[in-house]
């Protein structure tokens, strides 16, 4: 099967390999109702830590 939008493939699978990392949904799934503040962030991310919490905040900003 061809693929007619290769740039839509492409950003389906940057998505797909960002979100497929250790806490990156769950950090999606806190943030979907709306923006937080790290700490209520923390909190709610149970034992999460918050380097990696951080990491994960700052590659969801690279990406978009």
């Amino acid at each position: 099967m061809e693929r007619s939008d290769d740039s839509a493939h492409a950003a389906i699978l940057t998505a797909i390999d960002l979100l497929g990392q250790r806490w990156m949904l769950r950090v999606v799934w806190e943030l979907e109702p709306g923006p937080l503040g790290f700490l209520e962030l923390r909190r709610r991310m149970g034992n999460c830590s918050s380097s990696m919490l951080s990491n994960r905040l700052q590659q969801l900003q690279v990406a978009g």
